[in-house]
């Protein structure tokens, strides 16, 4: 439940990164039927979503506009991830991320509206380049060779290193009050992490929590610079390895991030396979809490996609827009209220979740 929230930044940046590329790709527009009388949430843009190869190479340059019902709350990645600070996972990287040559711009297994959900086989390295697990209780990341921070003080585009790693896991675990200690007991929580050399990290863990420490420090830690700790809370210090440095903020407006041209990562697929991403020079988020507001922004043009509308208000937007929304796809988290699993009856009763599984009409 709690990893819901979280994986709708990370979708934003692999559109952002490819799918905006190819302006004049072959795309697809589809739909998912509304349940009755329910006001389902959608997500709808401009930008293509390619399914097949495209006859037009991807260009450079242009600016993408999003939009935010909320400003962000959180400028560190040590204690926000991006769960209130959606920009973390623009500025920042994990270790590991999902694959997206198995997304929608190449063999289209994912969508990535939802992240990697829990499947390890859509995983790939991300600072990291491989991994390895050699027993239940044994972690072994190996470091991408040449990626650099941003060319700004104080990291002035060092390179990215083991150490580092080591450095952030092991902080943030530490961390009293951090993410790790809010969301994992004691029993499952990190022993130990240490470089082993320039390229090369190895975590110790209890046994049975391998999977924990694959998803939580592989993925779910951003990777901030040390030399800066703990003065990234301001975000005129935002320092990461990103595809995008932050340009301006004005609160409760706009974020403005720039083209890192030091950007490690290549185009995966297609046509620009190979070629440096990103390929735009400018992002853009537009903090606009009302509805309203958004949606006729939507309609002229001054944003490029649009999170949170019901499906009537995509039936309305494409009945209405000349230039149709190229797509729309549902996505979101629904809250609802539950049991303590280790004190609250009678929810701490496994017997008792398991029928209620059961239960459930699962197609």
């Amino acid at each position: 439940m709690r990893k819901g929230p979280w994986l709708l930044p990370a979708a934003l940046v692999s559109l952002i990164l490819l799918l905006v590329s190819c302006g004049q790709s072959q795309t697809t527009s589809s739909t998912a039927p509304a349940t009755t009388g329910a006001k389902t949430r959608a997500s709808v843009s401009t930008a293509p979503v390619t399914t097949k190869a495209s006859s037009d190479k991807p260009q450079y340059g242009g600016t993408f506009t999003a939009a935010s019902a909320a400003d962000t709350a959180n400028w560190d990645p040590g204690t926000g991830f991006d769960l209130m600070g959606f920009q973390i996972s623009i500025t920042n990287e994990p270790l590991m991320a999902g694959d997206w040559s198995k997304g929608p711009a190449g063999t289209n297994e994912v969508t990535w509206r939802y992240g990697a959900v829990g499947n390890a086989s859509l995983s790939v390295g991300q600072l990291a380049e491989s991994y390895e697990i050699p027993d239940s209780e044994t972690l072994i990341f190996h470091i991408r060779k040449g990626v650099k921070w941003w060319d700004k003080p104080p990291a002035n585009g060092r390179e990215f290193t083991a150490d580092d790693v080591a450095w952030n896991i092991k902080t943030q675990w530490d961390l009293e009050g951090g993410n790790f200690q809010n969301f994992f007991p004691p029993e499952e929580r990190l022993i130990s992490v240490k470089a082993l050399d320039k390229y090369t990290v190895e975590l110790k863990f209890p046994p049975n929590t391998q999977g924990t420490h694959f998803w939580e420090d592989g993925q779910r830690c951003y990777m901030m610079l040390p030399e800066l700790y703990p003065n990234q809370k301001d975000w005129h210090n935002a320092l990461g390895t990103g595809a995008f440095m932050v340009g301006d903020y004005v609160a409760g407006s706009t974020i403005t991030f720039v083209k890192n041209p030091d950007y490690w990562q290549t185009d995966p697929v297609g046509l620009g396979k190979g070629n440096q991403l990103p390929y735009i020079d400018t992002l853009k988020i537009l903090i606009i809490p009302d509805l309203s507001t958004r949606l006729v922004a939507f309609r002229t043009g001054k944003i490029d996609n649009l999170n949170a509308v019901t499906w009537e208000d995509w039936e309305e937007l494409t009945n209405t827009m000349a230039n149709k929304p190229e797509y729309a796809e549902a996505y979101g988290a629904n809250y609802l209220p539950a049991g303590r699993e280790d004190k609250d009856l009678p929810f701490n009763d496994i017997r008792v979740r398991q029928a209620l599984n059961i239960a459930v009409d699962q197609q």
